[in-house]
């Protein structure tokens, strides 16, 4: 909520470049391809958001419906936000601060194939500097068997089924004798969660943040059966890759 009204200008704003920017701005706006890294630098000559003051860059993507993509802006000088919008100049995505940084991502499934507009700014009026903005196509994935000891890699996405809200992958694996085991759950995207659920869907185990800031551990000894493990977020709606790892003492 503390971006609403610069996310409020700038629907307006992306309403209106969307809908009645001239060609030839549309030709001037650096595009965006997938796995692209772009320089840039907001400073006093760029235009403003006038709720807030802060000054803004805009790109231009071309988006195919139902791809998933990463869309980052770093900077050592400022704090950066990301808003991503629509062929037809709805807001689709926009994201302040990214994990546990003052980085901004988003990551989305886009909802149409089209022309999109990606506006990178500050936080607020004194927020300028260089800054990097990058572009990746991500490929969904996650959940099925695993043998223990494991590790393995996922991509949490808006497309991934929800529990109140928050997306999850679900994972199984049998321990064949009584065994003690850590379970860990990484993340530099989101705050991860694990649930454990033993073969009548009890959940036996969870954790929140483990020793190692908001990544998630469990360390549990369990008797010989099959397990469900549940890799999923704190807060709903959070989303991006992961690496979830399964080891005996």
């Amino acid at each position: 909520m503390k971006r609403l009204l610069v996310t409020l200008l700038a629907l307006v704003l992306g309403s209106a470049l969307a809908q009645r920017v001239p060609h030839f701005l549309w030709i001037n706006t650096p595009l965006l391809t997938p796995g692209t890294v772009l320089e840039g630098v907001l400073d006093e000559g760029d235009g403003q958001n006038f709720k807030d003051g802060s000054r803004l860059d805009v790109y231009r993507l071309n988006g195919v419906v139902g791809t998933l993509l990463e869309l980052r802006a770093s900077s050592l000088a400022f704090d950066t936000h990301l808003a991503l919008y629509g062929p037809n100049g709805q807001l689709v995505a926009f994201n302040d601060d990214h994990g546990n940084t003052t980085d901004a991502a988003i990551i989305t499934a886009l909802p149409e194939t089209g022309r999109y507009l990606l506006v990178v700014s500050g936080f607020s009026e004194i927020d300028l500097g260089a800054y990097v903005v990058s572009m990746a196509v991500l490929t969904p994935s996650g959940g099925g068997e695993l043998t223990v000891p494991a590790s393995v890699s996922g991509v949490l996405s808006p497309a991934d089924p929800a529990f109140e809200g928050a997306h999850y992958h679900s994972y199984t694996f049998v321990i064949a004798t009584p065994t003690a085991i850590i379970i860990d759950l990484s993340s530099g995207s989101f705050d991860s969660y694990l649930y454990l659920l033993n073969e009548q869907g009890n959940v036996v185990a969870e954790n929140d943040d483990g020793p190692f800031g908001l990544d998630a551990q469990l360390d549990v000894e369990l008797p010989a059966g099959r397990y469900e493990l549940i890799v999923t977020t704190f807060s709903p709606g959070e989303v991006g890759a992961y690496t979830l790892r399964l080891t005996l003492p």
